[in-house]
């Protein structure tokens, strides 16, 4: 562990977690380890969920900076690199956040066939006052799309061409960094939904202000969906502060309608797949 690591107490308690797991593991016969992976949009909430899957007994957590799966961009390096881990890995539970390639979310579906895959939104307000507290450009990239220029990275990469033709009718030089955010919002989220892969029986639609205002109900589902034990302790400091933490500022009724009609399909599915294990 670096300085940096030493330091920080979240650090710390993160790389003491993972040894002690691992010298446990040690003395434990081996075992078909399954993976898990966390897609969504930045800002809704996957970091708090790969901290409380850290927090889990049963689990080995790869996070989007480790060097061994993912590259400097926090790109998945390759599936190659992915089968590694899983196969080294003495957990029963192989947690990785492939975040930035949450456009190509069905190649996972596809290539592990029996892997878990949880995609985690935030409603739209929340997440975008997040995002530009968090990120000094966090508008860079939507307004390159929206400009029809270059650069978009990520973000661009999983756009459809009706995505990129709304947005660009949306568009105007004077929207605010707010504004653009919740663009940004609408643009990664209707990616569940464009891929066709929400009646999959092994993805699951969490979403942040129900995990934070009843974490117990919201693993008990996921015990029921993707069959991930329910462990208390895991998510004991979970709390829902952040909801509507901000003011929240002026956004063009046109932006607004878009990502309601956009939440009120996702909140649809989660419904959809609540009755589906069992939960009304």
């Amino acid at each position: 562990m670096r300085l940096t690591g030493i330091l920080s107490e979240r650090k710390r308690n993160r790389f003491l977690k993972r040894v002690t797991k691992k010298l446990k593991w040690v003395f434990m016969p081996s075992r078909e380890t399954t993976p898990i992976f966390v897609f969504g949009k930045q800002r809704s909430g996957t970091t708090m969920f790969m901290d409380i899957m850290e927090n889990r007994p049963d689990t080995e957590v790869f996070q989007e900076w480790e060097p061994s799966v993912f590259n400097a961009e926090c790109r998945i390096r390759d599936f190659n690199a992915v089968d590694r881990a899983i196969k080294h890995s003495r957990a029963a539970f192989a947690c990785f956040k492939p975040i930035c390639d949450s456009h190509i979310i069905r190649d996972f579906v596809t290539h592990y066939p029996d892997g878990k895959i949880i995609w985690v939104f935030r409603g739209y307000l929340d997440n975008a006052n997040s995002a530009i507290r968090r990120f000094s450009e966090s508008d860079r990239a939507i307004r390159l799309i929206c400009e029809g220029k270059p650069g978009g990275g990520w973000l661009q990469e999983g756009l459809t061409m009706n995505a990129a033709e709304t947005l660009q009718s949306l568009y105007e030089q004077s929207l605010s960094k707010f504004e653009m955010s919740c663009l940004t919002w609408w643009a990664r989220n209707r990616l569940l939904i464009e891929n066709g892969i929400t009646n999959h029986p092994n993805v699951y639609l969490l979403k942040y202000e129900n995990l934070v205002q009843d974490p117990e109900l919201t693993f008990r589902k996921l015990e029921s969906a993707l069959g991930l034990p329910l462990i208390k302790a895991s998510y004991s400091n979970v709390h829902a502060r952040s909801i509507a933490k901000h003011d929240f500022p002026v956004i063009s009724p046109a932006i607004s309608s878009i990502c309601d009609d956009l939440s009120h399909k996702l909140d649809l599915i989660i419904k959809d797949q609540d009755a589906r294990i069992g939960f009304k």
